[in-house]
């Protein structure tokens, strides 16, 4: 399990780039990189920005998980069809927020480690506390982005018709 979760896949179709880019535009809301809204179209599947060979989006969901992925994708042409290369990632200010907290966490941790082989001693519970709180981070972190990579993984397959991933 990784700590910082992000995946790159690559997906296949008989699809052109054009059929590519107009079966994610009929399944998206377009939205302006610069426009600021907090309420979510109904209708489509995806929200983002499509551009001449590439997009960026996150799926649709209608309850709260800060964990969604973030989608780019790059349309490339190949003799049998197109091939959409994607890669999933955290939210900017989530990533950010993740990094801070992970170092504070390892800085605590890593303190306790020396603390605990300098003085030959096992530390108390309570100082074991960080490690805990490592893994919870951990486990949380990649529970809600592998869940939301899934879905929108197979529903990208779904919509531009893979025959491989």
């Amino acid at each position: 399990m990784k700590l910082l979760p992000y995946r790159k896949i690559v997906l296949q179709t008989y699809l052109t780039k054009q059929e590519c880019a107009e079966a994610l535009k009929n399944n998206m809301f377009i939205r302006s990189p610069d426009a600021l809204s907090f309420s979510e179209p109904k209708d489509v599947t995806f929200i983002g920005t499509l551009y001449a060979d590439s997009f960026k989006l996150r799926r649709v969901i209608r309850y709260r998980n800060s964990f969604l992925p973030i989608v780019s994708g790059r349309f490339k042409s190949i003799p049998q069809g197109t091939e959409i290369i994607l890669k999933f990632q955290l939210q900017s200010f989530v990533l950010a927020f993740i990094i801070v907290w992970f170092s504070m966490v390892l800085v605590a941790c890593i303190a306790i480690s020396i603390g605990a082989l300098a003085n030959n001693e096992v530390p108390a519970a309570p100082a074991l506390i960080p490690f805990g709180m490592l893994i919870f981070g951990t486990v949380l972190v990649n529970g809600g982005f592998i869940a939301e990579y899934k879905n929108t993984r197979n529903d990208m397959a779904r919509l531009f018709k893979s025959i491989q991933e």
